[in-house]
């Protein structure tokens, strides 16, 4: 099933009502911020500051757009995350209780096939996240 960034953000949005989802794609924002800090300085010597702006928009036509979105599951446990073309993660530090974590599996195996995958320690939070196929 393939979905774009905009119909996996509302899927988020049907599974868990109190999400705030940004539309905005986070990629296309770090490149203009990149773009816009060094047009402010001036500097004399552009490529070094071309060199990372271009990697920042090649990211973004290329991954993007990602959206992000933060909710609260268990006692005020707040979750971030992000919608991608080629997945969706979970990422929040503590522990899920059994049914909030059951919670976000069911969602990610309801719809988006792929690999699901768990990973803890990611500079000391948890993740959960389905990687398109």
């Amino acid at each position: 099933m393939d979905l774009t960034p905009e119909q996996l953000a509302s899927r988020v949005k049907d599974r868990f009502p109190d999400v705030v989802v940004i539309l905005r794609d986070r990629f296309a924002v770090e490149a203009q911020a990149a773009a816009d800090y060094f047009e402010s300085r001036g500097t004399e010597d552009q490529k070094g500051p071309q060199r990372i702006i271009r990697s920042l928009q090649s990211k973004a036509d290329r991954n993007g757009p990602c959206y992000k979105f933060t909710l609260v599951l268990d006692r005020d446990l707040g979750v971030s995350g992000s919608v991608t073309p080629k997945g969706i993660i979970f990422l929040y530090e503590g522990s899920l209780s059994q049914e909030s974590e059951d919670r976000v599996l069911t969602f990610l195996r309801a719809f988006r096939p792929g690999r699901i995958r768990k990973a803890g320690d990611r500079q000391n939070a948890n993740v959960v996240e389905s990687i398109g196929p």
